[in-house]
């Protein structure tokens, strides 16, 4: 399933502008780990000097996401939230974490953990620019745990899957560290040790 391809980069800003503030964008970011699939008890949100760089980290507790999870939460207009019990979901349109992340800043790099996998997508508005991309492409990848095997690849729009010796393989990786705080492989693991058995960065 691919939900961004007919979606024009430039659309990332201007849907970010249903914001007037930051303050909302980081509600709708807030509200996320408040749903019920998350489960999150804990929320952070840190300034952080990443390998030289200021960034805005979020961080919770919550259940994590998987691969597929994560294509469709970088995508527009899915959305898969149910009410457990009395506890109802806040969003319904599939938007809030495009347009928050994006009215707070260019770039954002999602990381996550759940039981058994670790997963990297990066929706940068800095990378779609250096490619003159026409449509929103979003690199991701994930890998199994505890050996870090790579098994599901994105070097296109969400959904475009390659195997570890196919040509996203060798993309992938690299538009994610040239785009990213992230210098090196070994800073992605770094990050992941941060998080808990399941959460999101």
């Amino acid at each position: 399933m691919n939900m961004l391809r007919k979606i024009a980069p430039k659309y990332l800003h201007s849907n970010s502008t249903s914001h007037e503030g930051p303050f909302s964008a980081i509600a709708e970011l807030i509200d996320n780990a408040y749903d019920p699939d998350c489960s999150a008890k804990d929320f952070y949100i840190d300034l952080e000097l990443i390998n030289g760089k200021r960034c805005l980290v979020f961080t919770d507790n919550g259940s994590g996401v998987t691969y597929q999870t994560m294509c469709r939460m970088m995508s527009f207009g899915f959305c898969e939230k149910e009410a457990v019990g009395d506890h109802r979901p806040v969003g319904h349109y599939g938007n809030g974490f495009k347009s928050g992340s994006m009215r707070l800043g260019k770039d954002a790099l999602v990381l996550s953990r759940t039981d058994n996998t670790e997963c990297v997508g990066l929706l940068s508005q800095t990378y779609l620019t250096s490619i003159n991309a026409s449509a929103v492409k979003v690199p991701m990848f994930s890998w199994t745990l505890p050996d870090r095997h790579i098994t599901t690849l994105s070097g296109g729009e969400v959904g475009q899957m390659a195997s570890r010796s196919g040509p996203a393989a060798n993309t992938v990786l690299p538009i994610i560290l040239d785009n990213s705080p992230l210098n090196s492989e070994r800073d992605i693991h770094a990050q992941m040790r941060i998080l808990e058995e399941k959460s999101v960065r």
